[in-house]
Parts: C-alpha cells; structure tokens; sequence
C-alpha cells in the first residue's frame, strides 16, 4: 500500500500580480506590475510529500530552509515580490526526524519537481539521498 503525506515545510507570501499575472502583457509589463504591486496574498504553505511505500520512502520536493532570506540585496525580484518563513523545525530534516526518518540514509529517493528555491533550497540535509531531477530541470540550472 501506498501512502502520500503532505508535510507544509514553512509559508511564503507573493504579490498577487505575480500568482494572476495578465498574460496578454508582455513579459516586462508583467515583471514590472509585480516589483510595484503593493498587495500580498495570505501566507501560502510550501508542502513536500512523503510517499510511504512498499519499496521504502520517497520525498516529492525537499521545500525551503529557515536562511530563505539569504537572496542578495539587489535581487529585485526576492527583495519585492516574495516574503519566505519558515522556522527550524519547519525544515524538512527536523520533520522527517520527527517520524523516526533519517533524511540521510533512510530515503530511497529525493524527486525534486523543478529547482524553484521553494522546491529544492533544503537539499543540505540529502547529503546520502538518490537525488532525481528531469534532465530539462537540471541542464537550464
């Protein structure tokens, strides 16, 4: 049997104009209704999934780490239009431990959707974990 946990791994909060942006615009037009769109949207949780199977564990996306604000200053884009939390415990690594999981050797895999930072910023503690990632995901990184 085959079980998916969805496991919230802290909350980020976007400009609405970036979640709905208006696709008949051109791409600037879009970038630049998000940097001065003062709005926020209520927090949003940033899930990973545990698929609990027969074979063993596999992690769906790894989430964000606690130091999500480490962007540099002059990263328009993450100074503006993104607000990351997320506490320690609310990593992955404490959260698998919490389950009895060893993030480390306890995993048969680690599938990361895409490498969006809210995706794939907690890889640290996979330091051991089969990591699998589309080539198209990997070669544009």
């Amino acid at each position: 049997m085959t079980t998916i946990i969805p496991i919230k791994t802290g909350t980020v909060r976007i400009r609405p104009s970036l979640r709905a942006g208006d696709m008949n615009k051109s791409l600037w037009r879009r970038r630049v209704d998000i940097l001065t769109d003062r709005d926020w949207t209520q927090p949003l949780p940033i899930y990973t999934y545990l698929i609990e199977h027969d074979e063993g564990h596999i992690l769906f996306d790894c989430g964000e780490t606690s130091r999500a604000g480490f962007f540099p200053w002059w990263h328009s884009y993450f100074r503006f239009a993104v607000d990351l939390n997320v506490a320690p415990p609310e990593e992955i690594g404490p959260q698998l431990r919490a389950r009895g999981i060893d993030p480390r050797r306890d995993l048969n895999a680690l599938v990361l959707s895409h490498l969006h930072h809210d995706h794939a910023d907690a890889l640290e503690h996979f330091r051991d974990t089969r990591i699998l990632v589309s080539r198209e995901n990997y070669e544009v990184s």
